[in-house]
């Protein structure tokens, strides 16, 4: 049974790859007939080629040595081209994997963990979706900068405002009317 799914593995590699070399011609002749009519091209030649090897097997050393950035980069940049987009930690790990990359880990899941903290923390190259999924910031001109800059406060709601106003030194209460503290009350 294991070489029957491994036939159709094999036969539905060799399709996916056609269906890209169709997409890559398909993007060069877009390009093409762009430039006929004086427009500038719509696809970069680097994303044509890239769109054609993107889904292939991978030979098992294209990561080998690689900056951990560098490799989650073009991981994601080579999703986008055959239409995948942003992915979860798992699958890029796995793409990493299988591309020869190796991790300094004692094992997959703190190889994983390690992965996610380099990722979370790489806040100018990458960008955490809500569905937990990483794409590359560029993608995502209308995200929010959520953590503050170096030297700034965290912006804080009106409501924060206020019960920090509230607040005086050492917890105790401060009546806005006068500005003495008086004593908080006890929890």
């Amino acid at each position: 049974m294991s070489d029957s799914f491994r036939s159709t593995i094999d036969e539905l590699e060799r399709h996916l790859e056609d269906l890209q070399a169709q997409t890559a011609d398909t993007m060069r002749t877009i390009n093409s007939l762009c430039r006929v009519l004086g427009e500038a091209p719509r696809y970069q030649e680097s994303d044509a080629t890239v769109g054609a090897k993107a889904g292939s097997q991978l030979n098992g050393d294209e990561y080998y040595g690689k900056p951990l950035a560098s490799v989650v980069r073009t991981i994601l940049e080579n999703r986008k081209v055959i239409g995948k987009g942003p992915a979860t930690v798992a699958e890029i790990y796995d793409t990493m994997k299988l591309g020869g990359y190796v991790f300094e880990a004692k094992n997959a899941e703190n190889a994983k963990r390690g992965l996610r903290i380099s990722l979370a923390k790489n806040s100018t190259t990458f960008h955490k979706l809500p569905s937990g999924k990483f794409g590359l910031l560029e993608w995502y001109p209308a995200a929010k900068d959520n953590k503050p800059k170096n030297g700034d406060s965290p912006e804080t709601s009106k409501d924060e405002e206020e019960e920090l106003v509230a607040v005086g030194e050492g917890g105790a209460m401060v009546d806005e009317a006068d500005a003495s503290p008086r004593p908080s009350k006890p929890k």
